[in-house]
């Protein structure tokens, strides 16, 4: 899992996991937590308004994981 690549380096986090084969990420340059709050925000976004959960049924089949 992802977690393991990110336990020795406290200035990353892992924001979600999704269990797929596919290995795929989000990554932002130390200096641009302008970026990272600007995607945070529109998950944020994506989230309250339904959208997320919808997009996640669709390509996940299966609402209640993330």
């Amino acid at each position: 899992m992802i977690s393991r690549l990110v336990k020795d380096r406290p200035e990353l986090t892992v924001s979600m996991q999704v269990p797929t084969r596919e290995k795929l990420g989000i990554a932002f340059a130390r200096d641009r937590a302008d970026l990272c709050h600007a995607v945070d925000g529109t998950i944020q976004k994506l989230r309250e308004s339904g959208e997320f959960a919808r997009l996640r049924s669709c390509w996940f089949g299966h609402a209640e994981m993330i």
